[in-house]
């Protein structure tokens, strides 16, 4: 395909190499070469997404992405009345089912899922927001609401007017809060989130607070905490924050590189703002951002797709953009 715009990614390269390095000194067994050869593949989805993707399909993107919504509402109807092809033989492995869990296996992820593709969905009509209602709700996830609500503030902060944006955003700030103190809040075990990053940060800022304990270190640690619906106790094999188990795994060196990225791109903001396909899909970005403190999509292959196509969307528009003011 010919590319649709030319992208120097000097920024992942650079991380590329130093997790090569760096998991060269610590350790290169199975579970590290698979997970670098995720991280590689996820960097040539990226690379591709930034350099090929034509924005004139956007709008076609976005119909897929509501194909898989309905997918999961579908699903997520028939698992409430114990109907399921899917996971029916398997639910023992489900964590929730009979309860709906779509097709993402954990109520939560129906949430990250929502909150992420919730923007995206904008682009077509604005009244399909109201599809990923539904997934918020099954959810049951304070960050995914969070996420939304935020999301959503930024694409009306910067298309209505100011009086109409905040008693928008106030209602739909309120609806939001609501949910998380009647319906997540009673059963959340967001304390033991809090438990879990103290303890990671106990682990890793003593021995290696620069370079990390190596891609993969978490899982083979695996902390424990109890369990809110019985006395086993539950083994947390991600950190449940995609930033603190990058500091934990690749240390303050890898955290640098990404914070170097997310720089560049809030840099792109101020640049493109006015650009409205840009602001659909930093909006997106920014609730995927939001999620990544409490949950891990980037860990799982259900999330990870449509999260690598999040922030690579936001990187080409604005290229795309650039190269409008340099023709000009």
């Amino acid at each position: 395909m010919k590319p649709e715009r030319t992208a120097t990614l000097k920024t992942f390269a650079g991380f590329f190499l130093y997790v090569l390095g760096i998991s060269s000194f610590i350790s290169f067994d199975l579970q590290q070469r698979r997970a670098i050869l995720n991280i590689f593949l996820g960097l040539v989805f990226y690379k591709m997404i930034v350099e090929h993707f034509d924005r004139r399909y956007l709008k076609v993107v976005s119909l897929a992405i509501l194909a898989v919504i309905a997918g999961n509402i579908l699903f997520s109807i028939g698992q409430i009345f114990n109907v399921d092809p899917l996971f029916r033989h398997t639910s023992d492995t489900v964590v929730g089912f009979p309860r709906p869990v779509g097709l993402m296996r954990l109520e939560a992820h129906l949430g990250t899922l929502a909150a992420i593709t919730g923007p995206l969905l904008m682009m077509i009509h604005p009244v399909l927001i109201v599809t990923v209602l539904p997934l918020l709700f099954w959810g049951s996830a304070s960050a995914a609401v969070l996420a939304f609500v935020v999301s959503m503030g930024f694409l009306l902060y910067h298309q209505l007017n100011k009086k109409v944006f905040f008693v928008l955003f106030a209602l739909l700030a309120a609806a939001g809060l609501f949910y998380i103190v009647n319906y997540d809040m009673p059963g959340g075990t967001f304390d033991y989130r809090l438990k879990i990053w103290f303890k990671s940060l106990q682990a890793v800022l003593p021995r290696s607070p620069f370079y990390g304990l190596g891609i993969g270190s978490f899982a083979r640690w695996s902390p424990q905490s109890a369990q809110a619906t019985n006395d086993s106790p539950l083994v947390w094999i991600w950190a449940h924050n995609e930033y603190i188990q990058l500091l934990f795994e690749l240390g303050i060196v890898g955290v640098f590189f990404f914070w170097r990225w997310f720089k560049e791109r809030f840099q792109d903001l101020r640049r493109c703002v006015k650009d409205v396909q840009f602001r659909y899909a930093f909006a997106s970005f920014l609730g995927l951002s939001i999620v990544s403190f409490f949950h891990f999509p980037f860990h799982l292959g259900r999330l990870a797709g449509i999260s690598l196509f999040s922030i690579a969307l936001v990187h080409a528009l604005a290229l795309d953009n650039e190269r409008t003011v340099c023709e000009s």
